[in-house]
């Protein structure tokens, strides 16, 4: 049978949090893994627009394979809160 998207596992993990998910029912494939999900939980404070509040102090980027049918890209920023 076919899989449910996001898969179980990513589903479970998302229990508890506020991570959002935006799930696009055109594509056929997962768009977050166990493991990608398991680093945003970790790692990631906050989820939202760019605060104007503070400034950018590095950025990183996240390239995925898989063909989505459209950019399969995460960027996550850090930021410094000004005072």
């Amino acid at each position: 049978g076919q899989m449910p998207v996001p898969v179980p596992a990513v589903m479970q993990m998302r229990v508890g949090s506020a991570i959002p998910i935006q799930q696009r029912l055109n594509v056929h494939t997962e768009l977050i893994t166990p493991t990608g999900m398991g680093l945003v939980k970790t790692l990631v404070r906050e989820f939202g627009p760019l605060p104007e509040n503070a400034v950018p102090t590095k950025v990183g980027y996240g390239f995925g394979k898989r063909d989505t049918g459209g950019f399969n890209a995460l960027r996550a920023v850090l930021f410094e809160k000004k005072n």
